[in-house]
């Protein structure tokens, strides 16, 4: 196992993710749970989805700068998709992260900010491509609580299919 400045970034931006999802999972599972961190976090929850980006850019020009990367290079492009795709997502999430946006979209402000989801399909992919040859002490941590999301939001999403079932 590997410990690196890459790695620790790129699990921060992890964490921070999942934890911009806890809000809507919480509403949704379990209704009458109050809680005042979770109040706390749905009401800065842009921020840290914003610290989220940040965190997801300087873990990607961090590999850039240290492995002499050319993402113009095809070859280079392809075997990075994921990591491109994601932080592509992340600024179109972060760009939209404020009122301003929320008043101009309207009702297309939260069909873009689902491509979160589409997240949740990637980021497995990329982190089990790039860890491959050697994990980090990172690695499992972030794949469980990826998992663990994952579930829940497998979860959300059934309980919202029953409840539109019914109507």
């Amino acid at each position: 196992m590997t410990f690196g400045i890459a790695n620790f970034l790129g699990f921060s931006a992890l964490l921070l993710y999942i934890i911009t999802l806890i809000p809507a999972l919480t509403r949704v599972i379990w209704p009458k749970f109050r809680s005042k961190w979770v109040i706390y976090l749905t009401r800065h929850r842009r921020w840290v989805g914003v610290l989220a980006w940040v965190l997801g850019l300087l873990h990607g020009t961090y590999i850039v700068i240290t492995r002499n990367l050319n993402l113009l290079d095809p070859k280079v492009a392809v075997n990075f998709i994921q990591g491109i795709a994601l932080l592509t997502i992340f600024t179109l999430l972060a760009v939209t992260s404020n009122n301003y946006s929320v008043k101009k979209l309207k009702k297309n402000w939260r069909n873009l900010h689902r491509l979160t989801f589409l997240v949740l399909i990637i980021l497995p992919w990329h982190i089990l491509d790039k860890m491959r040859s050697g994990w980090s002490v990172f690695t499992p941590i972030g794949l469980s609580l990826l998992a663990i999301t994952i579930f829940f939001c497998l979860e959300r999403w059934y309980l919202i299919w029953q409840k539109n079932k019914k109507l």
